[in-house]
């Protein structure tokens, strides 16, 4: 795929894996983009990177304001436009959504909440430089891994991606305590050294209560 922004590309990641039975809406997109770009779209930003995704069929509109994923299909590149007033709805529903959260946090967690960072799948990127969209797809490649197996062992969730220099990182929440680390450990650190990661990539488990951090699962230069 080609784009012509990287906030183009940015948006089209905020969609994709979306059908018609759960769209992604322009709240979720300008959330999404804040969450990963630290930057609120504005209305050009948002509405010519939706008109050029649909254009080029890479996403397609449901109903109005309502988009999926079409890029393994052959979709309609009809597109309802975005007026300015629908960007400042948009961002203004995700400031108050935004807002609840800020007061939720305030509140003490559940025992079946994941607010604690068990593991880190730390992906190294060469020369300590920045990570690229190619290192990006892998984390996402990976992610698509390990997410089915923590899902379902009621353990822990993917809490998405942190960009670092030389680096980008796979989050793993999980409940408040400590004791099972190891046990999330111990179940994504065989798909974790079966996947093909960068040599240096390697995985960090993270116990908040005695406040340390394990490395471990260095992957090593190949030898000839």
């Amino acid at each position: 795929m080609k784009f012509e922004t990287p906030l183009d590309r940015r948006i089209f990641k905020t969609i994709q894996g979306s059908d018609t039975t759960n769209p992604q809406t322009l709240m979720g997109i300008i959330g999404a983009v804040d969450a990963s770009e630290r930057l609120v779209l504005t209305h050009d930003e948002l509405s010519g990177g939706l008109q050029r995704l649909v254009s080029a069929g890479y996403v397609a509109e449901f109903e109005r304001h309502r988009f999926y994923d079409a890029s393994s299909a052959d979709e309609p590149d009809t597109f309802s436009g975005i007026t300015e007033s629908d960007h400042a709805n948009a961002v203004q529903e995700y400031r108050d959504w935004f807002q609840r959260q800020l007061e939720n946090l305030d509140d003490e967690p559940g025992e079946d909440d994941f607010v604690w960072r068990k593991l880190v799948l730390r992906l190294t990127t060469p020369d300590d430089r920045w990570p690229t969209d190619d290192d990006e797809d892998g984390a996402e490649e990976l992610a698509k891994v390990i997410d089915p197996i923590i899902t379902q062992s009621g353990l822990g969730e993917i809490n998405g991606f942190e960009h670092g220099s030389g680096h980008i990182d796979v989050l793993i929440f999980g409940k408040a305590i400590d004791s099972d680390v190891n046990q999330v450990y111990e179940m994504l650190a065989p798909p974790f050294r079966a996947f093909k990661c960068p040599v240096g990539s390697r995985i960090i488990r993270v116990y908040n209560e005695r406040n340390e951090e394990i490395e471990s699962d260095v992957v090593p230069e190949k030898t000839t």
